[in-house]
């Protein structure tokens, strides 16, 4: 009997792209790898081009210009431009993006990609100097990494093998046994906490925060250093008592080090999403340094831990 082939296929993630020299996703200077796919619709979310778990075709209405070589591309007449708008039909298409190959002004694109580990280590190895000189790292963020747990735990353990740190940014909404794998694996863990009540969460998110609030209650248990990270929405999630809940469920976990106040700011309203996703336009002032930093000592008090905001 000839004997089988046991080599498996390298794991393969879905991305949207790989952000260097960052500054805000952990320690130092940082590269993040923006994983597609979120389990949450957050109103505010900065990063709405991640919401779908697979590639998905984006069309750039400010950059159409209507002269119809897409619709003529797609074999399976998926596209459609008339006088009533731009239509897609997304459950047939082929994800062939020989139209986006055909549009002349970039106005179509895939948005996200499949890669390996070896294809990130590439993008991100080349600073690993400068990972060691800041105490930086690369962080796994998106989207929701830890729900492509496979990709996430081999990506870890690969920048391990290279001697850099990870951190991994998450909303803490994964099934726990799967998200306590990645945890541990990681040398830190991002956590954002968005709201405390399960009604006004799901609201604001999709999602109540039961799965949530367990996870995150999971992680004290563990060995992984958390940051709590809070989006501070003016309207949504700013008020006192919002902030008094949120601290009483950080206090249930010995394992948070520190809290960063993320103020609400709209650049993510000007992204470019994929065909047929909607969104909730807002019409919301970012707060104010100010109030940020009135919330930010209020938080510190209430929790005995170091509270920054940006």
């Amino acid at each position: 009997m000839a004997a089988q082939n046991t080599v498996k296929p390298p794991v393969r993630g879905c991305i949207t792209n790989i952000q260097r020299f960052s500054l805000h996703d952990g320690p130092g200077v940082r590269s993040t790898v923006f994983f597609k796919g979120c389990p949450l619709r957050c109103l505010w979310c900065h990063n709405p081009e991640t919401f779908s778990f697979q590639p998905v075709l984006a069309r750039d209405e400010k950059r159409c210009i209507g002269c119809g070589s897409c619709t003529e591309a797609c074999e399976i007449n998926g596209l459609r431009l008339s006088d009533d708008g731009f239509a897609y039909d997304a459950e047939h298409c082929r994800h062939c993006y020989a139209c986006a190959a055909e549009c002349p002004t970039g106005a179509l694109a895939p948005l996200g990609r499949e890669v390996s580990v070896d294809e990130v280590l590439a993008d991100v190895l080349p600073d690993r100097g400068m990972y060691q000189r800041t105490g930086g790292g690369v962080t796994l963020s998106g989207g929701e990494a830890a729900a492509q747990p496979a990709f996430a735990l081999a990506l870890i353990r690969a920048l391990h093998a290279h001697g850099i740190h990870t951190a991994l940014d998450t909303c803490g909404h994964v099934e726990s046994e799967t998200f306590l794998s990645v945890c541990r694996e990681a040398d830190l863990i991002l956590f954002d906490l968005k709201h405390a009540e399960d009604a006004e969460h799901k609201r604001l998110t999709g999602r109540d925060m039961r799965l949530i609030r367990r996870n995150f209650q999971l992680l004290s248990w563990e060995q992984t250093p958390v940051e709590v990270r809070i989006p501070v929405i003016p309207g949504l999630n700013d008020q006192d008592m919002v902030h008094q809940a949120i601290a009483g469920i950080i206090r249930q976990n010995s394992n948070v080090k520190s809290i960063v106040l993320l103020g609400y700011h709209p650049l993510g309203g000007a992204k470019v999403i994929g065909l047929n996703e909607r969104r909730t336009e807002l019409s919301i002032t970012p707060p104010s340094r100010e109030s940020l930093a009135a919330m930010a000592a209020a938080m510190a008090a209430r929790t005995g831990l170091p509270c920054t905001f940006r």
